[in-house]
């Protein structure tokens, strides 16, 4: 792992890895796989695109389906738009709703995390899943479809 953080820029597409029919069902992101928790204090994870690869994402998601394979069946992939989710506005003050932030870890370069812009109450918190829950649904596809996008850009991109 690099020493460097760079900031997450606005224009960058974000990656959260998900699983059905833990977390998806009707191919829909439930509510509870945003963790009030992680919004509120430890971060809600996702990579930096353009820092993982479709293989690395497979990768990952494999060991997460192997440590139960009744509830992470198929991997999901919910690419967005950081630019959106920083503007979104909270309701209750007209305050910026979330700040995003680089945070790699030893076994992932790209990672960054998700948090509440500033400390809110736990209905509050409950606001902003309500909030980030449209970002993850709008593109959310397989993880076996995501890839096969990447193949096809890649191989487009080479001729």
């Amino acid at each position: 792992m690099s020493d460097s953080v760079s900031p997450v820029g606005d224009g960058e597409t974000l990656l959260r890895t998900d699983f059905s029919p833990m977390h998806i069902q009707d191919g829909q992101l439930l509510p509870a796989a945003i963790r009030s928790d992680d919004l509120a204090q430890r971060g809600f994870s996702v990579d930096r695109e353009h820092l993982v690869g479709p293989d690395t994402l497979e990768a990952r998601a494999s060991v997460q389906m192997a440590r139960d394979t009744e509830q992470r069946k198929e991997a999901w992939i919910s690419p967005f738009s950081c630019g959106l989710v920083r503007a979104d506005i909270f309701p209750m003050d007209g305050s910026s709703a979330f700040r995003v932030e680089h945070e790699p870890v030893e076994s992932n370069e790209a990672h960054a995390a998700i948090y509440s812009a500033q400390p809110r109450s736990k209905s509050e918190i409950k606001v902003l899943k309500t909030l980030l829950l449209p970002h993850l649904n709008a593109g959310l596809k397989t993880l076996a479809s995501y890839t096969a996008e990447c193949a096809a850009a890649a191989s487009l991109a080479s001729e």
